[in-house]
């Protein structure tokens, strides 16, 4: 990646920033050890964080020509998807019964197909040939995924919520 060296420097400094604070939320989630501050971490640290990698991704994409549209594609999906959690904590968290569906679940949500189309086009430029047999051996591997998810997790997860597995 061929930028400035002061755009590098804020990069490197964005990036040790993001870094420590990755790891005091992690050191949060497990151990617990500022657990006064779960809050704090939840509504603050963790958006941040979507913040800072989708403006490391727009960044990427403003300031380097190759694969432009898939960094700032997936850059604006982060930005939308941290704009839902603050959104979520600045007016609906501390509500007795948030509005569902919101624009919190459209921000939330617009992630997923920015995400994917972002992987699709890294990958249409990484690769020589994409023949339609790679989309095969995707779509496998990603059913396969969700049917072992499912089998695994589909019980915990009635049990957790009392629910009874069933639609009617």
């Amino acid at each position: 990646m061929d930028v400035s060296p002061r755009l590098k420097a804020v990069l490197q400094a964005i990036g040790a920033l993001t870094g420590a604070a990755l790891l005091a939320y992690a050191a949060n989630a497990a151990f617990g050890f500022a657990s006064g501050l779960d809050g704090f971490f939840q509504d603050y640290v963790y958006p941040g964080l979507i913040v800072a990698a989708g403006s490391i991704c727009l960044v990427r994409g403003f300031a380097v020509s190759e694969e432009r549209g898939a960094w700032l594609i997936m850059g604006a999906g982060l930005i939308a998807w941290a704009a839902g959690d603050v959104t979520w904590a600045a007016f609906f968290a501390h509500e007795p019964s948030p509005p569902i569906p919101s624009v919190v679940g459209v921000l939330d949500l617009a992630f997923y197909p920015a995400s994917y189309t972002a992987l699709l086009l890294l990958a249409r430029s990484r690769t020589d040939s994409f023949h339609s047999s790679l989309w095969l051996d995707g779509g496998i591997a990603a059913l396969t995924v969700a049917a072992l998810v499912a089998t695994l997790a589909f019980q915990p997860i009635v049990d957790a919520t009392g629910g009874t597995g069933s639609c009617a």
